[in-house]
């Protein structure tokens, strides 16, 4: 089975279906588009984005609606989304309400007036206004990826210039200037300043990031990953100095589809996240039976890639370490997802990121042992869990390994 059938798709009836989830629910928003002329002024959230096709000649993209918007800032932020309850339609309407103007270009290019003015935008913390010029009418179309949120109608640009005036916080300002700082150390800085994920990957992405000889236009899937990790790993390392948790706390929470328990166990740095993909879910559309993935790491974290749960793994870390950091604890943690029909189309992994996240702001339930709390969590979950207990490395490690504590 091929769970990743909708995101190589794209509406083209690969699967052989009568009816296209996906397709049925972005072609009503496609008349706006389909209107669009050559020439039109438009708002960019600011959004700006680099494909990984054709690497290392790659797309650079503005995501931007052909008009002028003071709402645009709502088509490219994850957490208003989710704080807002907003559904997939909700996020498909603003997101194929935008025309993504490209151009393709080396990822060394110094000297690209539209790489520039892309960094202009992606620099910036306001809404930015800019005017462009299309080689063609755009066409109107939805791309799917795993990682990042639907991508709408690319178009090639001519020419284009900034009406509006960009405004940059002086935290990015600062870090995009400093070209003796590496990404790490700039990613961490501008973090630590309140700046969010999204952001930082977008100027990462636009190679404003780094030590000057090292930049370049790294694609933006690849950034968000790299991002999630790095800024996990530097509160990870803090987290094993920390005593320990005293207690066994689960959390839950559910959005778009996506069930998460959260099960947070005393003891030293370990981390889990397995995944269930029912079937008529965006990652098993035909399957006749869940299908499971699941990546782990143990206190020295991982040597490899998460190949199994890829990018969601890194940003469901980055949740766990933001919570453990905020109550300066250390402990073990595994993750259940639980992917249901309800989840049709791909939204990226913004939505591990913040529902996790969200899981958090709830209050826990407590336990003092670890039968108690996955009695608890087996009452909540779809799939027999003897399933998971079959595919936790954690578990396992949790119930047969002694710690050092335990021959003093």
């Amino acid at each position: 089975m091929d769970y990743n059938l909708c995101t190589r798709c794209k509406g083209r009836n690969l699967c052989k279906k009568p009816f296209c989830q996906i397709i049925s629910k972005v072609k009503q928003f496609s008349k706006v588009i389909e209107n669009t002329g050559t020439n039109f002024t438009g708002t960019s959230p600011p959004s700006c984005f680099v494909g990984r096709a054709d690497y290392p000649k790659v797309n650079l993209n503005i995501l931007t609606p052909t008009r002028e918007d003071k709402y645009s800032w709502t088509r490219d932020n994850p957490g208003f989304w989710y704080k807002s309850d907003l559904k997939i339609p909700d996020i498909l309407n603003r997101r194929s309400g935008m025309v993504a103007v490209r151009a393709k270009v080396s990822i060394k290019s110094p000297d690209n007036k539209f790489l520039d003015i892309a960094q202009e935008i992606a620099q910036s913390k306001n809404q930015v206004d800019a005017e462009y010029w299309l080689e063609r009418k755009p066409k109107y179309t939805m791309s799917f990826d795993t990682r990042m949120a639907p991508i709408g109608s690319p178009a090639a640009v001519k020419k284009a210039k900034i009406t509006g005036n960009p405004t940059v916080a002086r935290p990015v300002e600062r870090a995009v200037g400093d070209t003796d700082l590496k990404a790490t150390g700039a990613i961490e800085y501008l973090y630590k300043k309140n700046i969010d994920e999204s952001t930082i990957t977008k100027i990462m992405s636009l190679g404003l990031l780094g030590i000057e000889k090292s930049r370049k236009l790294v694609p933006t899937r690849w950034t968000i990953t790299a991002v999630d990790d790095s800024i996990s790993k530097n509160r990870i390392r803090k987290i094993k100095e920390y005593k320990l948790l005293s207690d066994y706390l689960v959390f839950r929470n559910t959005y778009l589809g996506n069930h998460f328990e959260i099960l947070v166990i005393p003891g030293e740095w370990q981390f889990e996240v397995i995944e269930t993909k029912f079937p008529k879910s965006v990652w098993n559309p035909q399957g006749a039976a869940p299908i499971i993935f699941s990546d782990h790491e143990n206190y020295y974290g991982r040597k490899t890639y998460a190949s199994n749960v890829t990018g969601a793994y890194y940003s469901a870390r980055l949740a766990v370490a933001e919570y453990l950091s905020g109550i300066k604890r250390q402990a073990a943690s595994l993750i259940i997802r639980e992917v249901h029909p309800e989840y049709d189309t791909p939204m990226g992994v913004w939505v591990i990121r913040e529902t996790i996240r969200g899981a958090f702001q709830n209050k826990p339930d407590k336990f003092d042992t670890l039968g108690g709390a996955l009695a608890h969590m087996k009452s909540k979950l779809k799939l027999p869990f003897e399933r998971y207990e079959k595919e936790s490395r954690l578990l396992s490690n949790i119930r047969h390994q002694r710690t050092l504590a335990q021959f003093a």
